[in-house]
């Protein structure tokens, strides 16, 4: 970790404690949650210039609750503890939540799903992470605190670029929230990768609602690891709404993500062959969200 030497380290005790230290070092200070992806940035010698690491566990972040018309998770709830709540517990899971219990149970291995942190996964900006497709998805928005006061970003709208997002230095994200979606919605999730610990070469989300007459609305579908964020594909989303399900439906979608997605090469495969893994992928999860919609 050439590079790496922060001078302190300090455990948060409440969010304006970590908020005050995070006004006194700006961007030399770095939020520490599980650690995974500072571990693995700093093991390549890319955040060399931390003086303070701020340990934000001990902020009572850690919770999966139902609020109504939204599910509410702490920052800090670990990949394990989000599996282990009703809401997300895979052999109980309602189908219109598959995207978010599928993505989870992707991440890898054990040792991992222990420390990283929700807030973690959505805040490293890192676009192939498994996670944030699935909330993107499911039109998940995040809330952070700041001086200024606390504001809620939808998350189609956090990402700008590889390890950036629309987050200010001086800001923490606190909490997650998921709209609960409508009945007769479903979701789900693939991943593409070389083995199951890897980070994906393509993943996908989608989440689709049928209504009364059983056309499909509010269809989302959500690409990840082909460029530098998450993508909306909403061309492909265009030719599905006011749709009724079908296999014609499904091949204009398929043919829409193969001309909208521009890969990137790089992150273990060639562009060409991801924007192949994307087609299939797309398919596959359509066809699993339009199946969940209708046993909802």
């Amino acid at each position: 970790m050439t590079g790496f030497c922060p001078t302190d380290y300090v455990v948060a005790t409440s969010v304006e404690h970590a908020l005050n230290i995070l006004d006194n070092y700006g961007d030399r200070a770095k939020i520490l949650a599980g650690g995974t992806t500072i571990h693995e940035l700093a093991s390549r010698g890319m955040i060399p210039q931390i003086e303070v690491l701020i340990d934000v566990e001990k902020l009572g972040l850690s919770y999966v609750r139902d609020a109504g018309e939204e599910i509410r998770i702490g920052a800090t709830t670990t990949i394990t503890e989000a599996l282990a709540s009703e809401k997300f517990f895979m052999e109980r899971i309602p189908f219109d939540l598959g995207a978010i219990a599928e993505s989870l149970n992707t991440i890898h291995p054990d040792q991992v799903r222990n420390v990283a942190t929700i807030g973690g996964e959505v805040c490293s900006a890192i676009p192939f992470l498994d996670l944030p497709p699935a909330l993107i998805a499911l039109d998940t928005s995040i809330v952070a605190r700041g001086p200024l006061g606390t504001r809620t970003i939808r998350l189609h709208e956090f990402y700008q670029d590889f390890f950036l997002s629309v987050l200010k230095p001086k800001e923490i994200v606190t909490e997650v929230r998921i709209p609960k979606p409508m009945p007769h919605s479903g979701s789900a999730f693939r991943k593409f990768a070389r083995t199951g610990n890897d980070w994906a070469m393509v993943n996908f989300a989608a989440s689709v609602h049928l209504d009364d007459s059983g056309r499909m609305t509010e269809c989302r579908i959500v690409a990840g690891a082909i460029g530098r964020t998450p993508v909306r594909l909403t061309k492909a989303e265009n030719t599905l709404s006011g749709a009724k399900p079908s296999q014609e439906a499904l091949n204009r979608a398929t043919r829409a993500v193969y001309s909208e997605v521009q890969p990137t090469t790089g992150i273990g495969a060639p562009g060409y062959y991801k924007k192949e893994i994307a087609r299939v992928l797309a398919r596959e999860t359509l066809e699993e969200s339009i199946e969940g919609a209708k046993r909802g």
